[in-house]
């Protein structure tokens, strides 16, 4: 998150704001990944911060994303 990604355009970077729901996200899948060093919830966490900046999500969009990750039990 500290690097960025790049996408069409250039480096971004999440805001402050957007870093933390996306550590929620982590958190969220994390609890669900049986793999040693949670591989798998650090792999889709890393495509939902390409995904985020590539498609330019809102805060909000993010922010309620990360909510049903939690709702659904990050299956």
């Amino acid at each position: 998150m500290v690097k960025g990604v790049e996408v069409e355009g250039g480096l971004r970077v999440l805001s402050n704001d957007d870093a933390l729901d996306v550590i929620r996200a982590y958190r969220h899948l994390a609890r669900g990944d049986k793999t040693d060093g949670k591989t798998k919830a650090l792999a889709r966490t890393e495509r939902l911060i390409s995904k985020v900046l590539a498609e330019d999500w809102s805060s909000r969009k993010l922010r309620t994303y990360v909510s049903e990750l939690g709702k659904r039990g990050s299956s």
